[in-house]
């Protein structure tokens, strides 16, 4: 598969997030490397300079940004989540980017992969449902103008608000948020707070944001992965 390396460094535009907008999942200075996969549609990833530990520690957060990280790559060319799926949780890709990444230094176990395999194919089998609740609530923001690493990680948290009830909102939103750290400026963080708290208040009255549940350190540990 070829890949290319890009050196980011691009530095947060004046004035926040609208003049941001059109940015390509934008980093700041010195936040490290991204890897693009020019010979699939999977992901772009980002080798932070304090990467998450993705090794004898997978935990829930990691499979979720796997998990986006996938979603980000329904967005280019016409390949299904399943076709997705296919070629990029196998573990010969994981082998692959795990020299690189320590997010994928472990192969997801069998519950992981179950996790990862929900969010990809429920957010491809819902897309336009979340789309129109991403553009309901990005007041003054047309969809295109979001950049597409936070558009992937709204759609994500959306799907597990809204289909899986064994995730806390709370926790679907801190982790939303967090990831939208490691990949956008500040203020698209902010955004993506605002829109995924006012989503919940709205459309889930009865099920208030509530307490989060998952630990802050990087979310609960799944364990039993897979070397």
């Amino acid at each position: 598969i070829f890949m290319y390396i890009i050196i980011s460094a691009e530095s947060a535009a004046p004035g926040g997030f609208p003049a941001g907008a059109g940015r390509e999942a934008g980093a700041e200075a010195g936040q490290g490397l991204r890897i693009y996969c020019a010979g699939c549609i999977m992901t772009e990833i980002r080798l932070s300079q304090d990467p998450v530990d993705g090794g004898k520690n997978m935990t829930r957060n990691n499979a979720r940004e796997i998990a986006v990280h996938l979603v980000f790559g329904l967005e280019f060319g016409a390949r299904s989540a399943e076709e997705v799926l296919k070629s990029e949780l196998s573990r010969e890709r994981f082998e692959t980017l795990g020299q690189e990444s320590p997010l994928y230094a472990q192969y997801p176990n069998e519950k992981q992969r179950e996790y990862i395999r929900a969010l990809v194919e429920g957010v491809y089998a819902h897309g336009e449902e979340l789309d129109a609740y991403i553009s309901r609530y990005a007041v003054g923001w047309s969809l295109s103008r979001i950049p597409r690493m936070a558009r992937a990680i709204l759609r994500t948290a959306m799907y597990e608000v809204l289909y899986m009830p064994d995730v806390p909102n709370a926790s679907a939103i801190d982790a939303a948020v967090e990831l939208t750290k490691q990949y956008e400026p500040q203020e698209v963080a902010s955004f993506v707070n605002g829109i995924l708290g006012t989503f919940v208040r709205t459309e889930l009255p009865d099920e208030p944001v509530g307490e989060q549940t998952e630990p802050e350190d990087g979310g609960e540990e799944v364990p039993g992965g897979e070397a």
